[in-house]
């Protein structure tokens, strides 16, 4: 008497006829019925698995029903004139949704011009990479405070400590004070006063000139074009002199090109 085997589980059948096209319905309902018949012969590990895996693999494009909607054009159909009425009937939650929407797109253009900024600050300089500002930190009243001014022999101690790490440096003291031309007084203008190396140590564009030798004579100095407009009007600044809080007089050497915004 041959053996008796029990029938697949019904969610199996279930699923199957549900989804699949009536012609293949018989022929794939007797290959699972006999893939399960042989798993059990064969006392397979995990039947169940191995049956279910072999049921989702009969469910493919080529053999499910496909459905019709008979309309599915009119369920993506849009009216202009009933999206503008029910803005207008509900002007309060309209309005809150436009201003809503309106600051968060303009937080978010905010931010993206805010961070893109601050990510390129002085990344027009050739070696950026490679340019530190050296801090010194101070102690007060149980703070630390780190303040971007040193002294002046600090340059050279740090170049003579520190000689396979540091290359060149450039110091820059930033002031105000007012500038002389002639028989005129220009006051809070911008002062910087550094070493000669600040044009090769710095990519800042020049209109003419060579960045290495514009500082090297004493008491040359390179002006903005708004302050060579200033100063001079349409003539050549370049050769001119300038006095400094009335004591201090520099020539012209050139003039910077236009800065970059950062």
């Amino acid at each position: 008497m041959a053996k008796e085997y029990p029938n697949p589980p019904a969610w199996s059948l279930w699923l199957i006829r549900q989804l699949i096209r009536p012609d293949l319905l018989e022929e794939i309902e007797g290959n699972l019925y006999q893939y399960y018949r042989e798993l059990l012969q064969a006392s397979a590990s995990w039947p169940g698995a191995r049956y279910g895996y072999q049921v989702l693999c009969f469910l493919r494009w080529s053999t499910v029903k496909h459905v019709q909607l008979e309309n599915s054009k009119s369920m993506f159909h849009f009216d202009p004139s009933v999206a503008i009425r029910n803005l207008v009937k509900h002007r309060v939650s309209t309005t809150i949704n436009l201003l809503g929407f309106v600051v968060g797109l303009v937080s978010v253009f905010f931010l993206y011009f805010y961070i893109r900024t601050e990510l390129r600050v002085d990344s027009f300089h050739e070696q950026g990479d490679r340019i530190y500002r050296v801090l010194r930190i101070n102690h007060g009243n149980g703070e630390k405070q780190f303040i971007g001014v040193s002294n002046g022999p600090m340059g050279k101690a740090l170049l003579n400590d520190f000689p396979n790490a540091i290359t060149d440096l450039n110091r820059v003291n930033v002031s105000t004070g007012v500038i002389g031309v002639e028989d005129k007084q220009y006051p809070d203008q911008r002062l910087a006063m550094s070493d000669a190396n600040f044009f090769t140590f710095f990519s800042f564009p020049l209109a003419v000139g060579d960045p290495e030798s514009v500082l090297e004579q004493d008491g040359a100095v390179v002006i903005s074009p708004q302050q060579a407009q200033v100063f001079f009007g349409d003539e050549d600044p370049i050769g001119k002199e300038i006095r400094v809080d009335s004591r201090m007089e520099f020539e012209v050497s050139t003039v910077f090109k236009k800065m970059p915004s950062n």
